[in-house]
């Protein structure tokens, strides 16, 4: 959703949405101990009815991470909210690393405590950086699709991003007038520009985006919203159509029937009919497809080939059994002797 004025109203937005869970389950909030998550607890606590759980991911990749650890601790005590920390048994080794450690981490826990939904504090700013960073690296639509409000998680989890609709300055404004024992935690690494790449966009690039256009948060996510609609849309359109494509087995497709598609849900079919597949590898097929080629095409991971009016994708050695027919007889039998009588000897000498 485009930034909303108040946080509370981007709240109010979100507990809309038809996947954030009832008013009465529970939740796990990650709180980093930063203004962001901060901000999200206290929301999630004064706004919502929904029990919480406080969960803080220490990566000891800085020397006052114990520090984050400990605020984060006596925060959740304040307010009287059960508190888990989690220490990695190693610091990752680099951003993503971290993030996908975190997210298992919290996956886990949430888990073990029987917790349906992760609540995290990404905001309209993190989606607006994130879309900037996937254009620069080339991504696909769906990538500028951004994050959503409610989404799957890692081991069955679903995730809350109930501040999407907020702004970095309208959180703070927010912030400020709500009563905290101590001031929010900062992390000094967020003012390196060489730290991340995340970090230079925003401390070096947005600066002179905010001249060109002053809002480019609110159209960033604004595109983010659109083109989540049409995600949304391709992909139900897509699992119509791959229903009637597949064949009794469920491991080919028509091909005739796929080449009939409009290329966007060609595209979509072709990924959820062979989900194991990678976007390279996909947008390799579809060319291969286009140029009307017939027989196997090899990827690094898989073989696709066409076959009696069908494609399919398997791995190469499924592919190579595929293409065998082994035929197995049992030996014959054994001659029945007299008894006491061995069988003749019958090795060459």
């Amino acid at each position: 959703m485009p930034p909303a004025s108040d946080l509370p109203q981007a709240l109010k937005h979100a507990v809309s949405h038809p996947g954030w869970p009832g008013c009465d389950a529970p939740l796990l909030v990650a709180v980093s101990g930063g203004p962001d998550s901060s901000a999200l607890l206290l929301a999630l606590l004064r706004l919502t009815e929904h029990p919480l759980h406080v969960a803080h991911v220490d990566h000891g990749m800085r020397p006052d991470a114990a520090g984050d650890a400990a605020w984060v601790a006596e925060f959740a005590a304040s307010l009287n909210l059960p508190c888990s920390i989690i220490r990695l048994p190693s610091p990752p080794r680099q951003e993503t690393e971290a993030r996908t450690e975190r997210h298992q981490a919290l996956a886990t826990l949430a888990r073990r405590l029987g917790v349906p939904a992760i609540a995290l504090g990404h905001h309209a700013d993190d989606q607006a950086e994130t879309l900037l960073l996937r254009m620069l690296r080339g991504t696909t639509p769906d990538g500028l699709a951004g994050m959503t409000t409610v989404s799957a998680g890692m081991g069955g989890a679903t995730l809350l991003r109930p501040l999407l609709g907020c702004t970095r300055t309208s959180i703070a404004v927010w912030l400020d007038t709500q009563s905290m024992p101590s001031p929010p935690r900062k992390d000094p690494t967020n003012e390196d520009p060489d730290h991340t790449p995340r970090n230079r966009l925003r401390l070096e690039l947005a600066t002179g985006l905010e001249r060109i256009q002053p809002r480019w948060v609110e159209a960033l996510c604004r595109l983010a919203e659109r083109l989540g609609d049409d995600r949304e849309a391709l992909e139900r359109l897509a699992g119509e159509a791959l229903a009637t494509l597949r064949g009794p087995d469920r491991d080919d497709l028509d091909l005739k029937g796929l080449m009939t598609l409009p290329r966007a849900i060609r595209r979509r079919a072709l990924a959820l009919g062979f989900p194991t597949l990678e976007t390279l590898a996909q947008e390799r097929i579809l060319a291969w497809l286009d140029d009307g080629h017939g027989g196997h095409l090899h990827l690094r991971q898989h073989v696709a080939w066409v076959r009696d009016g069908r494609v399919a994708v398997l791995p190469p050695m499924a592919e190579t059994l595929a293409s065998c027919r082994l035929c197995l007889t049992p030996p014959p039998p054994r001659p029945s002797m007299p008894e006491g009588q061995s069988p003749p000897d019958l090795r060459v000498s």
